[in-house]
């Protein structure tokens, strides 16, 4: 099984539906997925969740009528958190998914579709892992020439670039 599948998934499900919300957990384990979920009921629970902790993904059902997607893409930008968000739906997908994406929203997915569901949720994890290497790396790069500049600008000696056999 591969390392990122061992990795704890922390998911938050907006789902009214609690037989929903555990069967949707319950399809993640079953393919691999080591799950810690946390199943809300509304925006507002969302908000305050978000203030004390991230989440790897977010999968809200827009057939529940809790909230708004938008709403939801709101809440989660205003948080500062970048959370992923998957809308789920009981209908057919197709007609609402591009309305959906451009609301900000990973995918538009059905619920009855689950070999497509659990395709998107890799994509989205996946991402999600290069994103957080990025932000390492970013981070890695930005201390390095920090440390680079400080050491040239403390420096009282000449210092020069010496790369693949030619002074710089």
């Amino acid at each position: 099984m591969p390392k990122h599948k061992q990795e704890r998934v922390r998911l938050l499900v907006l789902e009214s539906d609690l037989n929903d919300a555990e069967s949707l957990v319950s399809m993640m384990k079953s393919h691999g997925h080591a799950v810690r979920a946390k199943r809300l009921d509304t925006v507002d629970e969302l908000a305050e969740t978000l203030k004390k902790q991230s989440a790897d993904l977010l999968l809200f059902t827009l057939d529940t009528g809790a909230a708004r997607l938008t709403d939801v893409i709101d809440t989660v930008r205003q948080s500062g958190r970048h959370v992923p968000v998957i809308a789920l739906t009981d209908a057919d997908a197709a007609p609402g998914r591009v309305e959906c994406m451009q609301e900000g929203a990973e995918d538009l997915v059905s619920k009855k579709d689950r070999e497509h569901l659990i395709l998107v949720i890799e994509r989205v994890l996946r991402c999600r892992r290069l994103w957080r290497r990025t932000k390492r790396l970013e981070a890695a790069l930005a201390e390095s020439e920090r440390r680079a500049r400080a050491l040239l600008d403390s420096s009282r000696d000449a210092i020069a670039y010496v790369h693949e056999g030619m002074h710089i």
